[in-house]
């Protein structure tokens, strides 16, 4: 799994970006293991063009794409048509996508890459979140030419500042389970923070981190925190909508050949009837 984001730290590090991390409250405990850590990364969902197997294939001129909302590839799908058509003098034809998990879209850049060394990718964004990350980097410490570089070639995962964990209670009143909600997406985080503030001993932020800092956070932390952390993705309204009796996709799920429609693309909030832990004993992640 490290590979995965190995290709990210010299970036993060020349943009002086350092990475989550105070040590989490609680017990000793033996930090997360490769395939847990994975896992996390693993229900992050994105679109990317597939060929006609339906496997991951690379955009002339571009490279292999994965876009992180449906609005992401809409925006993605016109502009590169609008390219093409420009470049033939014909209308150009619409490409197939698929919905795949992060790490399978990273495995795929991976294999292809070997006998390509080449061959780069791309990772688009939504709109919105990239206007966030542009404005959180800056208020974490990047200059606007070190936040405007980061912002154009990274995602990133929102998460509050302190954590905040939610608990819910047990369907069958058999106990509760505890998540620190993190996303891809700033507007449920943002949300997050905004109705938990009443309840906060602590006041919460939005920060946002490149996914090879959330991996370093999670490789080395030992607390509950990090065992309990999920990641949301907004793709999952899309892939629910596809497949309603289902819950993960398969490595090539859901493929379409028209970009899917921007309302699909749904940043709903954790739930509200979950009970916000006061944070006064959450460390605050270490800011540049």
């Amino acid at each position: 799994m490290s590979s995965l984001f190995t290709a990210l730290r010299p970036l993060a590090i020349a943009l002086g970006f350092t990475a989550i991390g105070a040590q989490l409250s609680g017990s000793p405990a033996r930090a997360l293991d490769q395939a847990a850590i994975e896992s996390k990364f693993a229900e992050v969902l994105v679109l990317t063009p597939v060929d006609a197997a339906g496997q991951p294939t690379a955009v002339d001129g571009v490279g292999m794409v994965a876009l992180f909302s449906s609005q992401a590839a809409t925006d993605f799908e016109q502009r590169l048509r609008q390219r093409e058509t420009a470049a033939s003098g014909s209308t150009a034809k619409p490409r197939s996508y698929s919905l795949i998990r992060f790490t399978a879209f990273e495995a795929a850049y991976r294999q292809r890459a070997q006998s390509n060394p080449k061959l780069s990718k791309t990772y688009v964004v939504d709109p919105t979140d990239a206007g966030a990350a542009l404005g959180l980097l800056q208020q974490q410490g990047l200059s606007p030419e070190q936040a405007r570089i980061l912002a154009s070639r990274e995602a990133f995962v929102f998460c509050p500042d302190p954590l905040i964990r939610l608990t819910n209670a047990d369907a069958k009143g058999q106990g509760a389970s505890t998540r620190v909600v993190c996303s891809v997406s700033f507007v449920p985080i943002a949300l997050l923070v905004n109705r938990s503030t009443p309840v906060l001993k602590t006041p919460a932020v939005v920060r946002a981190y490149t996914f090879y800092q959330l991996y370093g956070f999670l490789k080395t932390q030992t607390g509950d925190d990090a065992r309990n952390l999920v990641i949301t993705t907004p793709l999952e309204a899309l892939l629910n909508s596809n497949r309603p009796n289902s819950n993960r996709p398969a490595s090539n799920s859901n493929r379409t050949t028209a970009p899917p429609a921007s309302k699909v693309d749904a940043k709903t909030a954790p739930p509200t009837d979950a009970v916000v832990s006061p944070n006064q004993s959450q460390p605050k992640p270490k800011q540049p």
